[in-house]
């Protein structure tokens, strides 16, 4: 085997450590990978910083998130909710959305599955339309103040209500 067919069969990672904050700056959360991604399982803290962005403490920490090699995305809401989007690895997959509130209790996961069964599209329909992930047309649109997020599979806009997890269509005059 030469160097390039190495390289080749290699998966790309993320970075050990990825930080997404709020649109305030309030709230960091920090995605960490453990022994050079050997455990596919990474940490996740959620802080609260002071004005100089030094954590004043922990809001919450998970020792181990199921998502392998972490989330693709995530979002922090001003009220410390966070919100992890699809596995970093672009498979469909079980978690496709997690809500975890700010003291750290998960409020609602959505698999791939029920992504397919909100939208009305098939898996394969989803797929085929991806353009990010396994399943997104096009980028998610965040609404900070209403605690939402518009997500499109198969251009089909899915509503991720924030505050209480569930997920629903977009009625066609929103």
């Amino acid at each position: 085997m030469n160097i390039s067919t190495a390289k080749a069969d290699q998966r790309r990672t993320p970075e050990l450590v990825r930080e997404f904050t709020s649109p305030s700056g309030e709230y960091r959360l920090l995605i960490t990978g453990h022994d050079d991604w050997r455990n596919p399982r990474p940490s996740a803290e959620l802080s609260r910083l002071a004005k100089r962005a030094q954590p004043i403490n922990d809001a919450w920490k998970i020792d181990e998130l199921p998502h392998r090699l972490g989330p693709a995305a995530a979002l922090v809401f001003d009220d410390g909710t966070v919100v992890l989007i699809d596995e970093w690895v672009r498979t469909p997959s079980p978690i496709s959305l997690m809500v975890i509130d700010k003291q750290g209790i998960i409020k609602a996961t959505h698999s791939f599955d029920d992504l397919a069964k909100v939208s009305g599209k098939s898996p394969a329909q989803m797929v085929e339309s991806a353009k990010q992930g396994a399943w997104q047309s096009s980028p998610p649109i965040a609404n900070h103040d209403a605690m939402s997020i518009r997500f499109f599979t198969d251009n089909i806009p899915i509503l991720l209500n924030v505050k209480t997890g569930k997920i629903s269509t977009v009625p066609s005059s929103d």
